[in-house]
């Protein structure tokens, strides 16, 4: 669901920016200023895990296209749903310079998407009414949030396009492509949190995030569907609507991203296609782990010398 730069106007992605900066201080404001070492550490692997299951793209029969986890639910179980925020906010960061997937100008609408939504909408609001059946909690918030914001990506997308663009098609096709992915998403979140939460320990917890965190992103991404994905093909039809040309500051911000994206669409440009695919895997892991560290940690350092 990650939308590209040439998908919406400078304006709608300057307004969901500016939203998105209004919820993260928000966050800053109430997050814990304590946060101890195995919070920041499990921070990290759960991030980690959910990039490597994020490049897990997977068919979706009689479509032609295909939908990978979101994970922000399946953060919000894991950290709780304000540390969740922050952390996909960390992952799509890291997204959008290293592999360029998503544009840096729409980088607000997507955090929004796949972050707002999610985290301080659906999960805390399902939470005081599903407390008692977690299951159900889960799955329930991972498949309305990824409908939702499928909802909200064809409503930027269309105040994005131009007049004539067929907008009825478009909210039908990513609303219904994403409900598809969105029980799948529901599902693999309920199993991943019951594997995740049945650990004995924090020990145990942190390895089991490791090793599938590496499975996930080092090995089987290699075997990732290439369909397109929902957003993708939601568009397909309907793409030479929308308006090609860029302004400057897209420009600039699509010159960014060129010169640091350093594995673009998730390959190394090494060796063969499955070598290429898991040395990118391995490198984002990597890159989410210090990044999602760093992000815990830093305030918490901070606060401590003003203590």
């Amino acid at each position: 669901m990650h939308i590209e730069t040439t998908l919406l106007a400078t304006s709608v992605s300057l307004t969901f920016a500016a939203i998105q900066t209004g919820a993260a201080g928000a966050v800053a404001v109430r997050a814990d200023k304590n946060t101890d070492k195995p919070r920041i550490v499990r921070a990290a692997l759960a991030t980690a895990l959910v990039f490597g299951l994020q490049m897990l793209n997977v068919a979706i029969p009689g479509t032609g296209a295909s939908g990978h986890l979101v994970g922000a639910v399946l953060l919000c179980a894991i950290l709780g749903h304000r540390a969740a925020f922050v952390s996909m906010g960390c992952l799509l960061t890291v997204q959008a310079l290293l592999f360029a997937d998503g544009g840096l100008s729409t980088f607000g609408c997507n955090w929004f998407n796949m972050g707002f939504i999610p985290c301080l909408a659906v999960y805390p609001l399902l939470q005081k009414h599903l407390k008692a059946n977690r299951n159900l909690l889960i799955f329930a918030a991972a498949f309305v949030s990824i409908v939702l914001g499928a909802v909200s990506a064809a409503v930027q997308i269309a105040l994005s396009a131009p007049t004539g663009y067929d907008i009825t098609a478009l909210f039908a096709r990513m609303v219904g492509i994403h409900s598809l992915i969105g029980i799948g998403e529901g599902v693999v979140t309920v199993v991943s949190v019951r594997f995740v939460e049945s650990a004995m320990n924090e020990r145990q917890l942190r390895i089991r995030l490791a090793s599938a965190a590496l499975l996930s992103a080092g090995l089987l991404s290699a075997f990732a569907s290439q369909l397109p994905d929902g957003l993708e093909w939601s568009v397909a039809d309907n793409m030479a609507a929308l308006p090609a040309e860029t302004d400057a500051l897209q420009n600039l911000f699509v010159g960014i991203q060129s010169a640091v994206a350093f594995f673009p669409d998730y390959t190394s440009g090494i060796g063969n296609r499955y070598l290429s695919t898991g040395i990118a895997g391995v490198a984002g892991l990597l890159t989410i782990f210090a990044t999602v560290s760093i992000s815990f940690g830093l305030p918490s350092v901070i606060w401590q010398r003003r203590n």
